[in-house]
């Protein structure tokens, strides 16, 4: 585990101390579905990107397939002793 501090705003820090969103489990899920969207608009930007150069684009069964195997690797990834 790695412990972090943060500085924000005191109205902030209230309200998110107030909704249990400072809870290092809550702060983990956060952290973790942001850095999913981040990873879907990379690869957003990546498709566009091989599209606009002539690349054949997959179908939408074909990317959950991939999104789903990268999923399970992260998953394997996080369950391996550090």
């Amino acid at each position: 585990m790695t412990t972090i501090s943060l500085e924000l705003p005191e109205s902030i820090a209230v309200k998110a101390e107030e909704a249990g969103l400072l809870q290092a489990g809550r702060m983990a899920q956060i952290l973790e579905q942001e850095l999913r969207r981040e990873a879907a608009k990379r690869f957003a930007d990546y498709s566009r990107r091989f599209r606009e150069a002539g690349g054949i684009m997959l179908s939408e069964e074909e990317v959950m397939a991939e999104v789903k195997a990268m999923r399970a690797e992260n998953r394997e990834r996080r369950a391996l002793p550090k």
